[in-house]
């Protein structure tokens, strides 16, 4: 009676264990590029997101670039956000990461110089052509190392109908110059501060990994 009382006993701390170790974020990532979003978040579809982008990359410039991506990513707070939401330039009220993964074209990968900044600050925003009366204004673009993987890092803020919108970015290069990856995480100001818990979180946890390495 005894050793059964106790089989059901363990059966039940078991269990209880099981359920504790829930984990609490999405590891999301890919051959590069990884980082954490918390449980509520929901993800978009990659397909969904390459159906979208074929259908507003008509030029060849865009089509190229698209052909290029070889792994996208979106999340969001927002329960049923879509690839609207993510590509949209209207101000969001709720937090949309977006990520991706996308090989240089050679031209691209010969221009890239000492100067990272140069190099990558027009990746998400065109920071290098604004101007004083166009809105953007750049907080934060400086150079960044993650692993041994050089980038940047940048905050930007720009105001749509209105409504003050800012991008926090991360833009990294793979050692060997191959690929470029992308992290966007973008809502308005307001929504940052309402969300700057979990903004913080997933900032901290971004980090870059040769793929070949063990």
């Amino acid at each position: 009676m005894m050793s059964k009382r106790f089989l059901v006993s363990a059966v039940i701390l078991i269990a209880a264990l099981t359920g504790c170790a829930t984990p609490s974020v999405h590891h999301v990532g890919t051959s590069g590029l990884y980082f954490d979003v918390p449980r509520h978040w929901t993800s978009v579809d990659e397909n969904l997101l390459k159906r979208a982008e074929t259908g507003w990359n008509s030029d060849d410039a865009g089509s190229a670039i698209v052909q290029s991506l070889t792994w996208q990513t979106a999340w969001s707070t927002k329960a049923n956000v879509t690839p609207a939401d993510v590509f949209t330039n209207e101000p969001s009220n709720a937090p949309i990461v977006y990520a991706s993964a996308r090989t240089l074209f050679a031209a691209e990968k010969s221009g890239i110089g000492t100067d990272i900044v140069t190099a990558l600050q027009d990746v998400v925003m065109p920071v290098s052509s604004k101007q004083s009366d166009d809105g953007l204004s750049v907080d934060v673009n400086q150079a960044v190392t993650l692993n041994q993987h050089q980038g940047i890092e940048q905050k930007l803020r720009w105001t749509t109908n209105g409504v003050e919108q800012q991008v926090r970015a991360v833009v990294m290069l793979s050692k060997d110059l191959s690929t470029v990856y992308t992290f966007t995480v973008r809502c308005t100001t307001e929504c940052f501060t309402n969300n700057a818990q979990d903004v913080a979180t997933i900032l901290r946890s971004i980090t870059i990994k040769d793929p070949n390495a063990s």
